[in-house]
């Protein structure tokens, strides 16, 4: 019999908590079963709090996403007597924007139900914030009301789409 050192490492074949097999380093008196478990309380906690993190994450994000959304449908009737004052568009005009702003926002819900047919919430969802913010953009960079009109309506209808999705998101 051999006589082993307290730095001696011996391989030895031991079974996971998974029900397979590693082949592992055993210091001598070192009990290896024992890290293991204490390993793996230690990722379940670490994946439960990265689990709460990203809830968290996910949950801002969202409520975010909705306040921008929301208020990308707000400034055609706030500028509206800046409109009237600075450019001379008629408040006859002005009411024919805002209209179309919520037509095409209330046709955009009745046709969400068929668009997540052919491709998921989430896609739906980011080309709904990517449409939105660039058509809000240019409606505030143009000055022809037939053009501003145009943006107006894709925006009606790119963000009818944020509330649901993100109700389910």
């Amino acid at each position: 019999h051999i006589k082993s050192s307290p730095f001696d490492l011996r391989k030895k074949k031991i079974t996971s908590f998974r029900g397979g097999s590693l082949q592992a380093t055993q210091l001598n008196n070192y009990d290896i079963h024992s890290t293991q478990s204490m390993n793996t309380i230690n990722v379940n906690k670490q994946r439960r709090m990265s689990q709460e993190t990203k809830r968290k994450f996910l949950f801002l994000i969202t409520y975010l996403g909705y306040i921008s959304i929301y208020y990308a449908r707000k400034p055609l009737s706030v500028l509206k007597p800046v409109l009237e004052k600075e450019l001379g568009i008629s408040r006859e005009v002005l009411g024919n924007m805002d209209t179309i702003l919520l037509a095409t926002y209330a046709a955009g819900q009745l046709l969400l139900g068929q668009a997540t047919r052919y491709a998921s919430s989430r896609t739906i969802l980011t080309l709904s914030f990517i449409i939105t913010a660039l058509s809000t953009t240019l409606l505030g960079t143009c000055s022809e009301t037939k053009m501003m009109t145009f943006y107006a309506g894709i925006s009606g209808i790119a963000s009818a789409s944020a509330n649901p999705l993100l109700v389910l998101f």
